[in-house]
């Protein structure tokens, strides 16, 4: 008896690991996913219609492109001393310190030189920071049909795009991304239903950094 209890306890083991098994997986939010294509053009996203979701359009190989994390760099490579703990820290507390919306006038898509002294700064910081990407999202204020303001979106992010590359940043850090009026960043009712206010909120372009081009997280 003392020799077949292991041989008992191991068998007891694999019955319990092979009925284990991972049940259904999770189901997701139900959410349309933005739609991606390396050429630029609309694709059809989950709910099988290209005007329900956002619109990617890609730049500098988008297939290639994947997130950087900035503040954990060092980590990542194993690298612990103080100097490398350092330049994470800065590089992470000059991200933070950016101003990442560019905001633009009424069905405009130029930018005004508020625009342009924002867009200096990421470009500084990019420049600076050449293992990071960054995407650029276009969004409109409500008014318009949503063909309209998807097209008016994509001009926004563009223009940021451009002016940016302007600067000298590499092409392969950035992409660009549409939403529309799909996200509001403010509600009248904030300004005492002001819309004129929350509507000036809309109209903008937001530098997100670590992220690809359909929207996902690589990094804090």
């Amino acid at each position: 008896m003392k020799r077949t209890l292991p041989l008992l306890l191991a068998a007891s083991s694999v019955a319990l690991i092979l009925s284990g098994c991972a049940g259904p997986e999770p189901k997701g939010s139900g959410k349309p996913a933005p739609i991606v294509n390396a050429d630029g053009s609309a694709g059809n996203g989950a709910n099988g219609s290209g005007s329900q979701g956002a619109t990617v359009h890609g730049v500098a190989n988008q297939q290639g492109f994947q997130g950087e994390n900035v503040g954990g760099g060092n980590q990542a490579n194993g690298h612990q001393g103080a100097q490398g703990v350092g330049a994470a820290g800065a590089a992470a507390s000059g991200l933070a310190a950016l101003p990442k919306t560019v905001y633009f006038g009424f069905d405009q898509f130029h930018l005004s030189a508020a625009g342009k002294k924002a867009a200096d700064a990421n470009a500084k910081y990019l420049l600076q920071n050449p293992n990071v990407k960054v995407l650029l999202s276009g969004n409109t204020d409500p008014r318009g049909s949503q063909e309209y303001n998807f097209h008016l979106g994509k001009r926004r992010a563009n223009a940021v795009y451009d002016y940016l590359a302007s600067q000298g940043v590499p092409k392969s850090q950035m992409c660009t991304v549409s939403y529309g009026d799909l996200r509001p960043a403010a509600s009248p009712a904030e300004f005492g239903g002001n819309w004129h206010k929350a509507y000036a909120k809309d109209r903008r372009t937001v530098l997100e950094y670590n992220k690809d081009c359909s929207g996902q997280s690589h990094g804090s």
